[in-house]
């Protein structure tokens, strides 16, 4: 079983970087749910998501924990940070996913590939769904990692 560098401080610290493509859908969508959330709760889950980052950082992510993070089957460098957020407005939780990757190339960077609320709406197409926000985090590394043209 892969062991995340997130729950590894012997090499830590790490640094994150930025590679999130803002313009993509989900992204967009991720965005605008965080902003139409109340305050208080919008603040929390960018605390959460930031106090997530920052243990990862130390290496000291625990597996398990509040955030879960785990390896991407498909994809060998790639992990995946999972939270479960309660929206009021709804009275149902929200799972927000994000991608990034440890690439042996950089063995001390977090590249933050790609983020989304998960859609749950459609139960027998949820792990299609899935899949393509997936192959969506793996183009973005292929760009990072300059074996992808960034031109359709």
């Amino acid at each position: 079983m892969r062991i995340s560098r997130s729950c590894t401080p012997r090499n830590a610290p790490y640094v994150w970087e930025e590679f999130l493509d803002h313009s993509h859908g989900s992204v967009v969508h991720f965005s605008g749910w965080l902003q139409g959330l109340p305050s208080g709760v919008r603040e929390d889950v960018i605390a959460r998501i930031h106090a997530s980052e920052s243990l990862a950082a130390k290496g000291l992510l625990k597996r398990g924990g509040p955030t879960v993070v785990e390896p991407v089957e498909s994809y060998d460098d790639m992990w995946e940070m999972k939270w479960t957020v309660y929206e009021p407005g709804s009275g149902k939780n929200r799972e927000i996913r994000q991608y990034h990757a440890e690439p042996v190339s950089s063995p001390k960077a977090f590249v933050r590939l790609h983020r989304h609320v998960k859609r749950v709406n459609l139960p027998n197409m949820i792990r299609q769904l899935q899949q393509k926000e997936m192959a969506f985090a793996k183009r973005r590394f292929d760009i990072w990692l300059g074996v992808e043209s960034t031109t359709p």
